[in-house]
């Protein structure tokens, strides 16, 4: 799973191939690990994102908890 929070730019988010949202500085949106999505810069950008379970370091390559 994880949230983002857009601090600062504007981006386009697709959900789904159907779900399209524009987001901009200050909005927050999350997603279940697995589902199908599409982002897009529209702009310059700042963006925290959040991932549970947190990935995995191993030999400084992210590794992730979910399935490939």
């Amino acid at each position: 799973h994880w949230v983002c929070y857009l601090i600062k730019g504007t981006m386009k988010e697709k959900f789904g191939g159907t779900q399209e949202y524009i987001c901009k500085a200050g909005d927050i949106w999350a997603a279940q690990a697995g589902a199908l999505h599409c982002t897009e810069a529209l702009e310059d950008n700042e963006l925290f994102e959040f991932k549970w379970p947190a990935p995995m370091y191993w030999r400084g390559i992210i590794h992730s908890w979910e399935p490939r």
